[in-house]
């Protein structure tokens, strides 16, 4: 098969973006058969009315949007099984997809494969973690008509804000992966709207990507300490984002990228209300990056096909291969309140698999901004996760996360609580310089499945976690916070927000007044 390569160009806001390709003689596109297929397959057994009803009400994705979604197959002349096993990858992704399968034939037909996900959802969410409660309602649709799109609209009420959401995301039918988004967002404490037109690289063969965006937010934000009040301040974050990328090497092991772009930020900070003077206060400082940058990015493609890892009863796409990325920018706006003259970023993330039960999924990341007098900062995060199956029905898990920092913004603090890794305590109960949290779980699969609908599990935990450097936040308590408990976990993988629903009774093991004996938590994870 001979391949010539051609170029055009793609102008969006006067910023050029290769978009791709490779023609080839007699292109594969035509050798492709895609059929969608409903939530439920009719033919197994235990279907009932419910079933055959979710089917009747459900819009059935559309041929032309997967079509659309693969469109990146078609740069390459040769369609290796590898490519297939990727094109299965992107498409798991997709929140609407449930299963896809791709295969070729001995005529080189390429038949790909899909089932649907429910993606229309009426929402009323409501929980209690940390001691706080929240609640939202709302409608979202995950696949819209069956064209990719997602919309959601929602009312909110949580302990930092109440009011109305509206999120689109939508392909652009262009057939090549080009997607657009519109946020906007009214609250009682302000207003924000964001939008972004972007090509990723949705494959590690694709050419060439490029990303928009621009987002403006007037909002205040509510910090804790204690299990109570700190302090809240009003801010107005204007951000804008542009760049190009384009892969610079491939072969069948790992590809290298690099990305030209421009990034910025402004930050300011209104009025402060501080619950309790007698606490010592850092203040978050006003900062402006406008910053033009260069990016780095090496993958090593070792992708395999797990199950009860992150989910219940689900397939799921791991790297054992390194992936590293590399960032750095000059700021080059006015620096007013001595903002760094430079901004790197590092990181690194691999997968391990031991053995056939055994996995460690481990990544390092390094932020630092440099060159300035007095506002320099580094922040460095370091996080394991380590997964051994004992049997059929149950598995060990262990994690680790390690945060330090030198110099971090106030409005970014380092914290330990309900969700920074220890369950049972207030949210950002402890805040600091630096912090370690570790999980210790005995994860129990029944292997029930709720009218096919919800697959069930259990666990039993102990976490336990420190904030340190704590003194300049004094007075708080600087013991190690722990506890243990036990929880149910509920997951649908047909639904199309793929979120476990964890139903957890925590004991926490420090005594403070603002530490309930027992917690009881409601909360949505995007693993078990």
């Amino acid at each position: 098969m001979v391949c010539t390569r051609t170029l055009s160009l793609f102008l969006i806001f006067s910023i050029p973006s290769l978009a791709h390709a490779e023609t080839c003689a007699g292109n594969e596109e035509s050798h492709v058969a895609i059929k969608t297929n409903d939530i439920f397959d009719l033919d197994d057994p235990g279907t009932f009315w419910l079933h055959k009803l979710a089917n009747t009400l459900h819009v059935i994705t559309k041929p032309d949007t997967i079509s659309n979604e693969i469109a990146f197959m078609n740069e390459k002349c040769v369609v290796s099984e590898r490519d297939l096993q990727e094109v299965e990858r992107h498409l798991r992704k997709l929140k609407y997809i449930n299963t896809a399968s791709v295969v070729r034939d001995d005529k080189g037909l390429i038949s790909v494969t899909t089932s649907d996900k429910w993606s229309l959802m009426p929402t009323i969410n409501f929980g209690r973690k940390g001691g706080q409660n929240k609640f939202s309602s709302g409608l979202k649709d995950r696949n819209l008509l069956g064209y990719g799109i997602d919309t959601e609209m929602e009312y909110f009420k949580d302990v930092q804000r109440s009011g109305y959401n509206l999120n689109i995301q939508f392909p652009l039918f262009t057939n090549n992966n080009i997607q657009g988004s519109v946020t906007l967002s009214d609250t009682d404490d302000g207003s924000a709207q964001g939008i972004s037109i972007a090509r990723p690289f949705v494959s590690l063969n694709t050419n060439n990507a490029f990303f928009l965006s621009a987002y403006s937010g007037d909002l205040r934000q509510q910090y804790f300490l204690n299990g109570k009040n700190y302090f809240s301040v009003a801010y107005s974050d204007k951000q804008a984002n542009a760049w190009w990328g384009k892969r610079y090497s491939r072969d069948e092991t790992s590809v290298i990228r690099y990305i030209l772009g421009v990034d910025y930020e402004k930050k300011t900070f209104g009025d402060i209300e501080v619950s309790d003077t007698a606490l010592k206060l850092p203040l978050p400082e006003d900062r402006e990056y406008f910053t033009p940058f260069f990016e780095l990015e090496y993958i090593e493609d070792d992708f395999r096909e797990l199950s009860n890892v992150h989910v219940i009863n689900q397939i799921e796409d791991f790297n054992m291969g390194w992936h590293f990325q590399t960032w750095f920018g000059v700021n080059i706006a006015e620096r007013k309140n001595n903002e760094s003259l430079y901004v790197a970023r590092f990181s690194a993330g691999k997968g391990t698999q031991f053995t056939p039960t055994t996995l460690l999924l481990s990544d390092v990341s390094l932020l630092t901004n440099f060159g300035s007098t007095s506002r320099s900062r580094a922040v460095l995060n370091v996080n394991n996760e380590i997964f051994h199956r004992l049997s059929e029905q149950f598995g060990l898990y262990g994690s680790q996360h390690f945060t330090y920092s030198n110099g971090q913004f106030a409005d970014l603090p380092v914290v330990i609580g309900e969700e920074n890794g220890v369950r049972g305590y207030a949210l950002e109960f402890q805040r600091g310089s630096s912090s370690a949290a570790f999980t210790g779980e005995l994860r129990y699969y029944p292997n029930i499945s709720i009218y096919n609908l919800f697959e069930l599990g259990a666990a039993a935990f102990i976490d336990t976690g420190k904030a340190f450097g704590t003194s300049e936040f004094a007075p708080q308590t600087d013991q190690w916070l722990s506890s243990a408990g036990i929880g149910a976990r509920l997951y649908s993988r047909h639904a199309s927000d793929t979120k476990v629903i964890h139903f957890d009774m925590s004991f926490p093991m420090l005594s403070h007044e603002n530490v309930n004996n027992v917690e009881f938590l409601i909360t949505t994870k995007s693993s078990f």
